[in-house]
């Protein structure tokens, strides 16, 4: 199924829309690096998303990424979104407007966030919001409240 397009004039200032490319010279770091966001929505999709943020030196966030249905035809579906993101901190908070969460009194939705096969954080049973901070590339564990 196709995903519903995510706001592009958001996205380029910070990301691209897909992985580096591979090269045969050994570089230092790459300019950015695979993560994914999958959601599995539960019945009711509308009021739920999420907001990904790069945290800079002095703590400022800017919005990297979001995506929220604006209605409930992704009931139960799967929304896959791949970044490449720059080196850095990030933020990224799992939102329900109705208190809920995504798993597990209204279905069975979930949420999953990895870099370059590692898992960052996954989830489901929460209430109006769940927050991750992490590192990429990625290191040690991650905090997520």
């Amino acid at each position: 199924s196709e995903s519903p397009p995510v706001n592009s004039a958001m996205n380029s200032a910070v990301i691209s829309s897909a992985p580096p490319s591979a090269s045969l010279t050994k570089q230092a770091s790459p300019s950015c690096y695979s993560v994914g966001i999958i959601i599995t929505f539960d019945n009711s999709p509308f009021g739920t998303g999420y907001v990904l943020a790069k945290i800079d030196a002095n703590s400022n966030e800017s919005i990297v990424n979001l995506f929220f249905p604006n209605d409930d035809s992704l009931a139960n579906q799967i929304h896959t979104q791949p970044l490449c993101l720059k080196e850095g901190r990030y933020k990224f908070t799992m939102y329900d407007s109705f208190g809920n969460g995504i798993c597990c009194s209204n279905g069975n939705g979930a949420y999953l966030l990895t870099s370059s096969g590692t898992t960052i954080a996954r989830g489901g049973e929460f209430r109006y919001n769940e927050e991750v901070l992490f590192e990429i590339p990625t290191v040690g564990s991650q905090q997520k409240y």
